[in-house]
C-alpha cells in the first residue's frame, strides 16, 4: 500500500468537472452505543424513486458489504432522507424516514451509496481498514457527528480512493443530532472558526540560511518542528511528482551538512501536491514548506516555493538489513536512500494486486503461537516479527493497476508468491500507514525461490485423504441464476470461475476421501451446491466415479456455510450411518461435526472420517468478562475458550462411535481456527491424536498467511493403527502463498486485469491450503513364527498352523529362502513336510525361511520370518549287508554264503558291541559277521526269506533293519534255461 495522499480527494474534485450530485451523503452520525445514522440530500431538480437506491456498509476493511439497506419511498429536491439504527434513541429515531436493525458500521468502516449498481457517493475507503478511524486535520470518524460542507455538490464515486474525512466535512460533538433532518440547517452546533492567517513566508535564495533535515526529523517519532513552516536545501533522491504517483519527492542533506547523529534522520519527503516545478533525481534544490506529520512521516508539505539550485553531490546509499535491532533504527533513515544489501524474502503478497506492495523479511515468518507456546514465549516472536518486515512499495498512489510486480507485470502464469526472493536494491525509506516502507530506485529483481507444483508432493502410500476450503461455494439457485447470493461468487461468471478452479483443485489432488470446508449450506438436493461440485467432478473425470455423503436433512446447522464429504466410490464405500451433532459446543460459533465412517475396498480397512470448523479468531465477545473467550493477549486471539471447549466435546463425541462402525482407525480433518501450539491443537495430542504435519515436518509448516506470517489453521489427525501407515502429508501451497487478485473475483479489475490474472488451474481458488495425506493399505500381517520338529519326520508331517491377521480372505502363501523348498503350506496355512524332505539335525538345527501372503484383493503381506526347531533324536548304528542278493534258486546249497554283515556306530565315541541275526534262524546261520544258508529252500512252501539284523552300540542305542530275500522255484528254472540254450542254437545255425 503506498503512502496515502491525504488531498487526493480534494485534487480529483478540482481537476474534474463538478457536476451536481442527484443524491449525497451530507451528514454522518458515530454517536454513542446504538445512536447511528446517515442522512441523505437530494440536490436535484427534480424527485427521486428511493427504491432504485441501496446503502452499504463495509466493515473492517472488507471488499465484501456486511449490511445492505434498500431504499423506500420518493424523495423531494431539497429534501432529505435520515436512515437510523433501530436501537438508536429516541431524539435520533424519531428523525429517521427508515430504521435499520442490522449490524452498524463503527467509525473504521465504509459506506457505499449506490444507484443500479453504479455509485453514487461513499464515506471512507472500502478495503482499507484504518484501525480505529480515519483521522485528519481535527476531523474524526470515530464518536462524532460529521456534516458535509455546503460546497461540496459531488459524491465519491471512487470508495477505494483515499479518504481524508476533513476535506469535505465539519466535525461536530458526539451524539449531536440539532441538524439531522434539515441538511445544513438550524443546528446548534458550530465548527471552530478558522485560524488567523500567518504571515507571508519569505522563500529565499539558494545559498541562504537553511533547516537542516536533521532538525526537521529529530530523535524521536514526530518532528520538534511540526507545523512550523522551514526552508531546507538537499539533494533529490527520488522523484514520484506525477499524479499517479506520490505527488512528491525525496531529498536528502549532502554529506557536509549532516549532523553525524546516528539517531536522526538525512532525508525527508517532499509533498509537492503538484505544484508545478518538476525535479530531477540528483538536483539540489530548495525547499519552503510546512513540517508534517502524514499517516506517521515526517513531511514537507504545503509548499510555499522550490528552487532548482543545480547539481547536487552524489548521495550513497545507507546499508540495511533484517531484522533491525528496534524500529528506532529504521525511525532513524526514514526519507534517505537505503540499500538492502541482502535477499529477503517476500512474506506477504496480499496487497500486491490492489497497492503493488508486497512486505519484505530475512526469511519466511510465521504465526507467533505456530512455533511457540501462547503467553510470553509467542509474545517474543511477535516482537522479533515486527522488527523484521519491510513493505516494498512502488511509489504510486494508484491501485488496481493493471501491472504489478514481478516484471514484467503480475500474471496468472507469472505469479509472486509468498517464500519467492528479491535480489539486493537501491530504494528511499519512507513511513505510512503504520509501516516503513521502501520505495525501489530501480525495478527489483524476483527469484522464484518456492515454485509452484501442479500435484501435491506425494509419491508413496495407495490411498489419499485430504480437505479443502472452498471458499463459500454458492452456486445460486442450481440453475445458473440466483447471483449475487450471501457468499461467494457475485455473478454467474465468477461462479463458473470458481468452480472451475475448485474442480481442478480437487481432481489434482487425486484423493479418495475429502473433507469440504465453506461450501453453501443449501442441503443435498440436485440444486444444491454439493451436487453441482461432484457433478463437475465427475464431469472431469470423464466417469460417474465421486459421490457425497447425504446427511439426509435440508441442511446441515443453521449457518449459511456447512462441511462436507465427497469420495471416490470406486476406491471407499460408506459404511456406517453418517452422524452430526449440533449440541453445544457446535450449536454456535462452532460449525456441526459431520462424520462418517469408510471402507477401502482393497484393503477392507474400516476408518472414521470426521470434518471439523471451529470458530474463527475475530468477532470478539462483547462480554468483556468473559474471560475464557476475550483476546488475552496471549496470542491465541478471541474464542479460544470455545475452539477448546470443542476440542475436547469432539473427542468425547467420537469415543462414543457416533456412526455406528467400531474402529480405532480414525482421521479427522478441517479448520481448527487454532495455530500449531495453541490450546485446542495441544487438546487433540493430548486425547491421543496425531497432527500429522506436525509429526513429518515439525511446526513451520503452514495453510494460511494473515498479516505477513503463516501458520495452520487446517490440520489433519490421525488415531489408531491408520497412524502407522500413514505414507506422507503435506499442505499444497496452491493458495495462500499466491497474491489473492489471482482468485476468481472481477471485483476492481479492468478487462485487461480479469483477462491476465486468472487461469481455470488450482492456484489461488481459496485462501486456505488443501492438506493431503497418503497412506498405505492396511495389509495382510503374518507374524514371525516358531515351531519345534523331530529330526527326520517323515514328509507330509504336519508342522503347525500359520496365523495370518487381514480383512480380505488370503488366496496364496508363499514361502522363500533356501530352507523353503522342505515345506509345503496347505490353502488353509497348514505348514507341512514336504515330499523327499530329509530333515537332520546334524546338517542343520534350525531351519530357517521366509513367507509371505496375497489376499484375494492383491494384497501382498511384508515377509514374515518363519524357523523350525529340529529335535536331536539319538544317532542309530548303520547296518550294511554285502553281497546279498534280491533273489535266490531254492536248489542253493546249505552252507553257502549269502552275506558279509557289517555295522557302523554314529554315537558320538560309540562303538559297535553286538550284532544278531533275529526272525531267520531256522534257515540262516550268523556267526562272525557272515550270514550263510543253513538249511535246504523250498519255493513253493517258502518264497521270500525274511530276516532282520539288530546292532547295539556301546551307547545302548539299537537298530533293527529287515530284509526280504526272493526263493525262485529251481526246477522251472531248468525248463527255462533249455529252452533258451535250443533258441540261442538255431539262431547261431541261421545267422552264423
Amino acid at each position: 500500500m503506498n503512502i496515502k495522499n491525504l488531498c487526493a480527494v480534494a485534487v480529483a474534485l478540482a481537476l474534474s468537472p463538478q457536476l451536481q450530485a442527484e443524491l449525497l451523503i451530507s451528514e454522518y452520525v458515530e454517536g454513542s452505543s446504538n445512536n447511528k445514522a446517515i442522512e441523505l440530500v437530494n440536490l436535484g431538480t427534480q424527485s427521486l424513486d428511493l427504491s432504485q437506491y441501496k446503502l452499504q456498509m463495509f466493515f473492517n476493511g472488507n471488499s465484501t458489504a456486511a449490511n445492505t439497506i434498500n431504499l423506500t419511498g420518493t424523495l423531494a429536491p431539497g429534501a432529505v432522507y435520515v436512515i437510523a439504527n433501530s436501537n438508536a434513541v429516541a431524539a435520533l429515531k424519531d428523525k429517521a424516514q427508515l430504521l435499520n436493525s442490522s449490524s452498524w458500521y463503527n467509525g473504521d468502516d465504509a459506506l457505499v451509496l449506490s444507484k443500479g449498481g453504479q455509485v453514487i457517493d461513499s464515506f471512507g475507503q472500502v478495503g482499507f481498514d484504518p484501525g480505529s478511524a480515519w483521522n485528519s486535520g481535527g476531523v474524526s470518524t470515530l464518536d462524532k457527528t460529521l456534516r458535509r460542507k455546503a460546497s461540496v455538490r459531488q459524491g465519491d464515486t471512487i470508495p477505494e480512493d483515499l479518504f481524508d474525512p476533513s476535506l469535505e466535512y465539519e466535525q461536530f460533538a458526539q451524539d449531536d443530532f440539532s441538524d439531522i433532518g434539515l441538511y445544513n440547517g438550524s443546528g446548534s452546533t458550530d465548527p471552530e472558526e478558522p485560524e488567523p492567517e500567518e504571515p507571508v513566508y519569505v522563500h529565499g535564495q539558494c545559498g541562504d540560511v537553511a533547516t537542516f533535515i536533521s532538525a526537521i526529523q529529530g530523535e524521536a517519532d514526530e518532528s520538534p518542528l511540526k507545523g512550523q513552516t522551514v526552508s531546507v536545501e538537499a539533494v533529490v533522491t527520488a522523484s514520484y511528482q506525477e499524479t499517479s504517483g506520490l505527488k512528491g519527492f525525496f531529498i536528502q542533506e549532502e554529506m557536509a551538512d549532516q549532523d553525524q547523529n546516528l539517531l536522526t534522520s538525512e532525508g525527508v519527503f517532499v509533498y509537492d501536491n503538484l505544484f508545478g516545478k518538476l525535479v530531477s533525481v540528483g538536483d539540489k534544490v530548495r525547499v519552503s514548506a510546512v513540517v508534517e506529520e502524514s499517516f506517521g512521516q515526517t513531511q514537507l508539505a504545503k509548499l510555499v516555493d522550490l528552487t532548482d539550485c543545480g547539481e547536487g553531490e552524489d548521495i550513497a546509499a545507507v546499508a540495511v538489513t533484517l531484522p533491525v535491532s528496534s524500529l528506532s533504527q529504521l525511525e532513524a533513515l526514514e526519507g534517505m536512500k537505503v540499500r538492502l544489501t541482502e535477499r529477503l524474502t517476500v512474506t506477504d503478497n496480499y496487497g500486491l494486486g490492489r497497492y503493488n506492495e508486497l512486505t519484505l523479511s530475512s526469511e519466511r515468518l510465521y504465526q507467533p503461537t505456530q512455533i511457540a507456546l501462547p503467553g510470553d514465549a509467542a509474545k517474543a516472536v511477535m516482537a522479533a516479527n515486527s522488527l523484521n518486515k519491510l513493505v516494498l512499495d512502488d511509489g504510486s498512489n494508484l491501485q488496481n493497476k493493471d501491472q504489478v510486480y514481478p516484471a514484467p507485470g503480475l500474471s496468472a502464469s507469472n505469479t509472486l508468491r509468498v517464500g519467492d526472493e528479491v535480489l539486493p536494491f537501491d530504494a528511499v525509506l519512507g513511513y505510512g500507514f503504520s509501516k516503513y516502507r521502501v520505495h525501489p530506485l530501480t525495478e527489483p529483481v524476483f527469484i522464484s525461490s518456492n515454485p509452484r507444483t501442479e500435484q501435491p508432493a506425494i509419491s508413496k502410500g495407495d490411498y489419499r485423504i485430504a480437505s479443502i476450503n472452498v471458499l463459500n461455494y454458492f452456486n445460486g439457485d442450481g440453475t445458473g441464476a440466483g447471483f449475487p447470493t450471501s457468499r461467494g461468487a457475485s455473478t454467474a461468471v465468477e461462479f463458473a470461475k470458481q468452480r472451475s478452479k475448485i474442480i481442478a483443485a480437487i481432481s489434482a489432488m487425486n484423493a479418495d476421501l475429502v473433507g469440504l470446508l465453506e461450501i453453501e449450506n443449501d442441503g443435498f438436493n440436485e440444486q444444491s451446491a454439493l451436487a453441482d461440485l461432484v457433478r463437475g467432478l465427475n464431469e472431469e473425470a470423464g466417469a460417474d466415479v465421486w459421490a457425497f455423503v447425504d446427511f439426509a436433512m435440508p441442511q446441515v446447522g443453521t449457518d449459511a456455510i456447512t462441511s462436507a464429504i465427497i469420495y471416490r466410490k470406486d476406491k471407499v464405500t460408506q459404511a456406517g450411518l453418517a452422524a452430526i451433532t449440533t449440541a453445544a459446543p457446535f450449536d454456535y460459533g462452532n460449525r456441526p461435526l459431520i462424520s462418517q465412517s469408510f471402507k477401502v475396498q482393497q484393503s477392507g480397512e474400516l476408518v472414521n472420517f470426521t470434518v471439523v470448523h471451529f470458530k474463527s479468531k475475530g468477532s470478539c465477545p462483547g462480554n468483556k468478562s468473559d474471560l475464557a473467550n476475550i483476546d488475552s493477549g496471549d496470542g491465541q486471539g478471541c474464542w479460544n475458550g470455545l475452539r477448546l471447549q470443542a476440542a475436547t466435546a469432539m473427542s468425547n463425541w467420537l469415543a462414543g462411535f457416533p456412526t455406528g462402525v467400531e474402529t480405532d482407525n480414525s482421521v479427522i480433518v478441517g479448520d481448527f481456527n487454532a495455530y500449531m501450539l495453541e490450546d485446542p491443537i495441544r487438546a487433540m495430542n493430548d486425547a491421543g491424536y496425531v497432527q500429522l504435519s506436525q509429526q513429518a515436518h515439525g511446526n513451520k509448516v503452514s495453510s494460511y498467511q494473515f498479516n505477513g506470517e503463516s501458520g495452520s489453521l487446517d490440520h489433519v489427525f490421525a488415531a489408531g493403527d491408520i497412524r502407522s501407515r500413514v505414507a506422507e502429508v503435506t499442505e499444497w501451497a496452491i493458495n495462500a502463498d499466491e497474491p489473492i487478485i489471482l482468485d476468481y473475483n472481477e471485483e476492481f479489475k479492468s478487462e485487461v486485469a480479469k483477462a491476465n490474472f486468472y487461469a481455470p488451474g488450482p492456484f489461488r481458488s481459496s485462501d486456505h491450503d488443501p492438506m493431503v495425506m497418503s497412506v498405505y493399505f492396511a495389509k495382510p500381517v503374518v507374524q514371525d513364527q516358531f515351531f519345534t520338529l523331530d529330526e527326520q519326520a517323515a514328509p507330509g508331517t504336519v508342522v503347525g498352523q500359520i496365523v495370518t491377521s487381514s480383512a480380505v480372505a488370503i488366496s496364496r502363501y508363499q514361502l522363500s529362502g533356501e530352507q523353503a523348498a522342505l515345506f509345503t503350506i496347505s490353502a488353509t496355512g497348514q505348514l507341512i513336510v514336504a515330499a523327499g524332505a530329509e530333515l537332520d539335525y546334524e546338517s542343520r538345527q534350525v531351519l530357517r525361511f521366509d513367507l509371505t501372503v496375497q489376499t484375494e484383493s492383491g494384497l501382498v503381506s511384508e515377509a514374515a520370518r518363519i524357523e523350525v526347531q529340529l529335535n536331536d533324536l539319538p544317532e542309530l548304528p548303520v547296518i550294511s549287508l554285502e553281497g546279498l542278493p534280491a533273489v535266490i534258486s531254492d536248489n542253493i546249497r546249505p552252507g553257502t554264503l549269502l552275506a558279509t554283515v557289517k555295522a557302523e556306530a554314529t554315537g558320538n565315541n560309540a562303538s559297535i558291541q553286538s550284532l544278531q541275526l533275529i526272525d531267520a534262524d531256522k534257515y540262516l546261520t550268523f556267526k562272525n559277521g557272515q550270514l550263510t544258508l543253513k538249511k535246504k529252500l523250498n519255493a513253493k512252501h517258502q518264497p521270500e526269506l525274511k530276516f532282520s539284523i539288530k546292532a547295539t552300540d556301546s551307547l545302548g542305542v539299537s537298530t533293527t533293519v529287515t530284509y526280504a530275500i526272493e526263493v525262485k522255484d529251481s526246477k522251472g528254472n531248468a525248463v527255462v534255461q533249455w529252452v533258451i540254450s535250443v533258441i540261442t542254437a538255431v539262431l547261431g545255425w541261421l545267422f552264423g
